[in-house]
């Protein structure tokens, strides 16, 4: 089967029946799933989409019914069941539950005052830190930007009022950890060992670098083919052994994460008021009329009355039931789980590759074993984005000439400028692609920014960039608007509109004005105004 058929012949490929839900919507039953036609099907997919390793578990009724590893562990290693895969950002969900737990259990309270045991130094004399507490951070709505590496001087700050806006934050996650194992004077690994892992009986995970495990975790391959090292990121930034992030970096069996996922998904493990607010909303995102552009389609059926963030999960609110899920990004890693929570059905999946592979992946074995799963339609919207911008990156990057611009027609100046926009986000910032990034940055570059104000020096834009991408976490943008004039032989002026995310998520929207030049034989941006920046309100 070839690839470009894969996607769009799984539907009829998926080994599952339907059943008409009590709103007389399609809903898959997990009870009558073919687990032989499925792991058949995601053979197939794994072989077609090329992606080096793929963990999949399958929860029915609080309990894994069936998990998979395919692909690689190395290029010359077959992975196994006991291949431990990255799963990003699905860290976070880890922490989640060892502090809801930590509530029940009456050792710390979601509403009690961090600062009384741990403050970050970067903070330490902006008072607003005596605000945050357990349930602030859960929600997203501590006023910290995701990283503080995207900061201009990489120093952790406060954007908003903890507790007033919806912020996708690794740092809370961080701070929260923190805050835990000063409170409980335990190592936070020890904790989750001894409460989530110990419950689900989990052995196959790892919060922290551990050379002894090196040897079963799946190899992180760059499209050259060269392997990094594990925990190791692009521009030679690697976390050292021992060190454990709120936010990233598990290393976990399919197995392993489908019993995570179970065990979280069987209600009475927490009492009753925890796990209702565990799903409720704090923020619903669907308020904002942008926000809602981004988060559904028009054709989509069934759309949630409610979306935001409950008590470190995202949760879809359909009002007679939930879904709980969390995903996670990275340069080579994919992941994301979920439940529901009328069922306790839920599907655990992590991929390890490239993003343009895992992203076909994610969307392929979703529908092979969920076809209307809300994660599904977020994924879906996605791959139909990458594959527009695939298709622009395919056009001639420089096919002209100064002397040549007067005579191209609007439209074909429009798709060469939108072609030179998709290099220098969709592939140079989004995937951390230094060379493209760079080669279409101009040496005298001049960038006015409504939050940093004017830098002509080159040098800092560079800096930033590494930070980035050596940061934890996703952020990317997308193209929202664009316009574009010519300026007769020197180039072009585009204009527009662009969104960003962190790990997937909404998270703002600005404005800018780009001086394409044509100068140096090819497309550069020799001034950038970005203006207009504004939060996510939800």
């Amino acid at each position: 089967m070839k690839a470009t058929l894969l996607i769009g012949l799984l539907v009829s490929l998926a080994p599952m029946q339907l059943v008409a839900s009590e709103n007389s919507e399609t809903r898959t039953n997990f009870d009558l799933i073919d687990f032989n036609g499925l792991d058949k099907t995601i053979d197939q997919i794994v072989e077609d989409t090329g992606v080096q390793t793929a963990g999949i578990a399958v929860i029915r009724n609080g309990e894994v019914v069936w998990d998979r590893t395919y692909g690689k562990l190395s290029p010359s290693t077959d992975a196994s069941d006991s291949t431990l895969i990255n799963v990003a950002s699905v860290t976070k969900v880890t922490v989640a539950e060892t502090v809801l737990h930590l509530v029940a259990q009456g050792k710390i309270s979601l509403d009690e005052k961090i600062y009384h045991y741990w403050v970050d130094p970067d903070i330490r004399h902006d008072a607003r830190h005596k605000l945050l507490t357990p349930r602030i951070i859960l929600n997203h709505t501590t006023g910290f930007s995701n990283w503080r590496f995207n900061e201009s001087d990489g120093q952790l700050k406060f954007h908003n009022e903890p507790g007033r806006s919806f912020g996708y934050s690794g740092e809370g996650m961080d701070y929260l950890l923190r805050f835990v194992e000063k409170k409980l004077g335990e190592p936070f690994e020890e904790i989750v060992k001894r409460t989530i892992f110990k419950d689900a009986a989990i052995k196959d995970a790892a919060m922290s670098p551990d050379e002894s495990r090196f040897d079963k975790i799946a190899q992180s391959i760059t499209a050259d083919g060269k392997f990094l090292g594990h925990y190791c990121r692009p521009n030679n930034w690697c976390q050292s052994e021992g060190v454990i992030s709120g936010a990233d970096d598990l290393v976990i069996s399919a197995n392993a994460l489908g019993k995570f996922v179970a065990l979280i998904s069987k209600k009475q493990l927490l009492n009753d008021k925890l796990a209702k607010e565990r799903k409720t909303v704090s923020k619903n995102w669907l308020e904002n009329t942008e926000t809602l552009k981004q988060q559904l389609s028009p054709s989509e059926k069934l759309s949630p009355k409610m979306r935001g963030f409950g008590l470190g999960w995202e949760v879809y609110d359909y009002g007679n039931r939930q879904v709980l899920g969390h995903g996670g990004s990275d340069w080579s890693e994919f992941a994301h789980v979920y439940f529901y929570t009328d069922t306790s059905d839920g599907v655990a999946i992590a991929l390890n590759g490239q993003p343009e592979q895992n992203l076909r992946a994610m969307v392929a074995i979703l529908k092979a074993i969920d076809p209307h799963s809300p994660i599904l339609a977020d994924h879906q919207r996605s791959f139909d984005e990458m594959t527009l911008e695939l298709n622009q990156r395919k056009l001639a990057a420089d096919p002209i000439s100064t002397a040549d611009i007067a005579s191209l027609t609007d439209q074909e100046l429009e798709k060469i400028i939108l072609n030179a926009d998709s290099q220098l986000f969709d592939l140079g910032f989004n995937q951390c692609d230094f060379e493209t990034w760079n080669a279409k940055l101009a040496n005298d570059l001049e960038f006015y920014d409504d939050r940093t104000g004017l830098n002509r020096d080159r040098k800092k834009e560079v800096n930033a960039f590494n930070r980035k991408c050596q940061s934890p976490g996703s952020l990317t943008r997308k193209l929202a608007s664009s316009t574009v004039s010519r300026l007769n032989d020197f180039g072009a002026v585009q204009r527009g509109e662009h969104h960003f995310f962190e790990d997937g998520v909404f998270v703002g929207s600005g404005k800018f004005i780009h001086l394409w030049s044509l100068e140096t034989g090819q497309w550069q941006v020799t001034r950038a105004i970005s203006y207009e920046h504004k939060p996510t309100t939800k």
